[in-house]
């Protein structure tokens, strides 16, 4: 299967190296007219010649549009903060020569007032323009697809076809047959800090288009919902129409996200928000130990100040203590280490029940603990980011309302954006 998203061209570049073996290593062959008589003393060794160092032939990249507008876009607020300061500076020497006329100082011309009068206006044009162009520049940013790459790889992997992420469609869609069925996943617009929404979740839209030949399956909205089902996030999927195009057939999707996390969500500072691993786990286990009736109707018991029934679980769980071990920042994003320990403790209440029957003995216990902590890669957590790796490090023994429990040991690596 292909890969789900695109990835920028490289090349290797490589030396044309010219390699000199000498037919004698280690000895240096005189011409004849050198060669000396024969003598009786002992010939010096001769070391042999040091190798040449190598060198690295330096080779150059590219800047991407990001990169590039990145730059321009520094370059624009620096010149803005320095018109900005220039425009201050020039407002403040005619507030000072105002102040001294105002106190009968006649030793400032009428030339020099125009002069500094006409600074202060020159100034703020200048400085207006400045701004102008900070806020010309960041409305043309050029759009970051990240709600498109955080789809394209579910999307590719349900619907068995390369998923191509870009920011618009290609205007040439001449492809070789033995390549259809291919999928674009395009994201024309910039995604948006969703609002009402988990921290870290965006919102926008993209379009799925189908370039497939006419011998291939249809594409329907019904598929695109399905595959997205497990996804986190709030999505409406309606038919964007289709038609052929030559010998092509293009169909499309269009996916509006209410709120989604992009591959690495920003969160406002993840080193502090350590116990939303340790209460995602707690729940995500006991929520696996859901009790049912052996005709398989759900189990229902009276909990909480106001009596009002929710679902009996086979485990009680609760997260003791949660820490960030380690911290660190790099061009990909922020990764943090957390560890907590959550407490598992089983409800034998409920353990008759043929639906939790097989969490009712120890070992299996402990390995539903085991595969729900590794089911959390991949997917985001509260307000850390988006899980790495994560497994049961240990298990130990607590306490738990005076009773003793078993501890499970978890220790997670997450990884969270720096910007949109």
């Amino acid at each position: 299967m292909a890969t789900a998203t695109r990835t920028p061209n490289t090349r290797t570049h490589s030396e044309n190296k010219r390699v000199v073996v000498a037919e004698h290593p280690g000895r240096i062959t005189p011409p004849p007219s050198a060669v000396a008589a024969p003598s009786s003393e002992p010939a010096p060794d001769i070391e042999p010649a040091a190798p040449k160092p190598k060198t690295t032939r330096p080779t150059s990249r590219t800047k991407n549009k990001f990169e590039v507008h990145a730059e321009q876009l520094a370059t624009a607020v620096a010149l803005a903060k320095s018109r900005e300061a220039e425009h201050a500076a020039a407002e403040t020497a005619l507030a000072e020569m105002h102040a001294a006329l105002a106190h009968g100082d006649e030793s400032i011309s009428a030339e020099e007032l125009a002069t500094a009068i006409a600074a202060v206006q020159r100034a703020e044009l200048l400085s207006q323009h400045a701004s102008a162009a900070v806020e010309s520049l960041t409305a043309a940013a050029p759009v970051r697809p990240i709600i498109a790459e955080a789809l394209a790889p579910v999307l590719s992997e349900s619907l068995r076809l390369p998923v191509i992420v870009t920011d618009e469609m290609p205007a040439d869609l001449e492809v070789s047959p033995d390549s259809l069925p291919v999928a674009y996943l395009v994201q024309a617009h910039h995604a948006d800090v969703a609002k009402r929404a988990p921290v870290g979740a965006v919102r926008g839209s993209v379009r799925l288009t189908i370039v497939r030949g006419k011998q291939h399956s249809t594409l329907t909205p019904e598929q695109v919902r399905e595959a997205l089902k497990d996804v986190q996030g709030w999505f409406f999927v309606t038919d964007g129409g289709s038609g052929p195009r030559g010998s092509v057939v293009i169909e499309s999707v269009t996916v509006a996200a209410n709120w989604c996390y992009p591959l690495l969500p920003v969160m406002p500072d993840p080193a502090n928000s350590p116990y939303a691993l340790g209460n995602e786990v707690a729940r995500l286990i006991a929520d696996g130990s859901l009790v049912t009736t052996p005709n398989g109707a759900p189990e229902m018991e009276r909990v909480g100040p106001n009596g009002a029934p929710v679902p009996a679980r086979a485990l009680d769980t609760d997260c003791l203590s949660a820490r960030v071990t380690d911290s660190a920042t790099d061009d990909d994003g922020i990764t943090v280490t957390v560890e907590a320990d959550v407490s598992v403790e089983h409800r034998k209440a409920y353990a008759d029940y043929r639906s939790v029957a097989h969490l009712a003995d120890t070992e299996s216990r402990l390995r539903h603990v085991e595969e729900t902590v590794s089911s959390l890669v991949g997917s985001v957590v509260g307000a850390l980011g988006r899980v790495r790796s994560a497994k049961v490090a240990g298990w130990g023994t607590g306490e738990r309302n005076g009773r003793p429990v078993a501890v499970a040991h978890i220790r997670a690596e997450i990884m969270s954006g720096t910007g949109l």
